[in-house]
């Protein structure tokens, strides 16, 4: 079987070192498709993704 499990996991750090998970998403194999559907849930939190 070549499908690999991926497990992306964002973690959120603030300015005082708090750190919180805000995605983890379950799949096969790192894509586009993969990130598209984390930043999709991180949008669906009122998550704003920048730098």
């Amino acid at each position: 079987m070549d499908d690999k499990l991926y497990l992306p996991v964002v973690i959120g750090v603030d300015n005082t070192s708090y750190k919180e998970v805000l995605a983890v998403v379950d799949g096969y194999r790192e894509s586009e498709v993969s990130w598209l559907e984390v930043l999709s849930q991180l949008t669906c939190q009122d998550i704003n993704i920048s730098p």
